[in-house]
Parts: structure tokens; C-alpha cells; sequence
């Protein structure tokens, strides 16, 4: 949880794959709902990580 440089790759995947123009997981949870979703919780980790490390601007 603490890694932002892997969240940071991770969000750059999700979005490649929200292009990618393939359907999603399923009908009611297409990607267009689930990227934006995994994108928040990402953002959270970045934002809970750099609390517990000074050596990060906010």
C-alpha cells in the first residue's frame, strides 16, 4: 500500500485498458465505471501513503 510508484503504473494500465474499447468485466460493471472507481482508490492510497512519508509533497 505504501508504493506510489506502483499505484502511479497501475492507474496508467487501468486507463490503457478503459481505451482499449473492449466491454469491461460485465455489463453492469463496464469500464467506463470500474476504471473511474479503481482510478479514486488508487488516488486514496497515493494520498494515505504520502501521510505516512514526509519525503513526498501533498
Amino acid at each position: 500500500m505504501m508504493n506510489v510508484k506502483c499505484h502511479e503504473k497501475f492507474k496508467k494500465c487501468i486507463k490503457k485498458v478503459q481505451k482499449s474499447g473492449k466491454p469491461g468485466f460485465s455489463e453492469q460493471c463496464s469500464y467506463d465505471v470500474a476504471v473511474p472507481t479503481m482510478t479514486q482508490g488508487m488516488d486514496m492510497a497515493i494520498m494515505f501513503s504520502q501521510f505516512n512519508s514526509p519525503s513526498h509533497e501533498l
